[in-house]
């Protein structure tokens, strides 16, 4: 009985220690703020269908074949316009990393660690010459 309930408390555990991690923290955040960026899709994209779209038409109304495709294009638009302004971010994102890497000086340890490394290899050949 006693080593059930401590499987249990080492699957708690193991979940809590899983949900409390950074990068699920940071999963959960990017989720609630995409639905967020997602309604405000949604409504640039009924602002921008009423502009071009008579107000006595709707997605709903138009119909291909007798299929409601209304929907369909709206949630292309949609994709469309979170796809663009996605790639954006991540093209100026790159751009910053870029830049930051760029921006980097070389570390002087691995410099020394590299120059010491080729003087020793010099070194070791040298008196693997002379020896023979």
């Amino acid at each position: 009985m006693a080593r059930g309930v401590r499987s249990t408390r080492g699957f708690f555990g193991e979940f809590r220690e899983f949900a409390l991690k950074g990068s699920v923290v940071d999963l959960a955040v990017g989720v609630i703020i995409g639905a967020a960026f997602g309604r405000i899709v949604d409504a640039l994209v009924a602002l921008i269908t009423e502009s071009f779209i008579p107000a006595d038409l709707s997605f709903d109304d138009i119909r291909v074949g007798g299929l409601a495709v209304g929907p369909l294009i709206s949630a292309t638009i949609n994709f469309l316009i979170i796809a663009f302004i996605l790639f954006l971010f991540i093209k100026a994102f790159n751009r910053l990393r870029r830049v930051e890497e760029v921006e980097t000086p070389p570390d002087p340890i691995v410099e020394s660690n590299q120059a010491l490394t080729d003087a020793v290899t010099r070194l070791t050949d040298t008196i693997e010459r002379r020896s023979l």
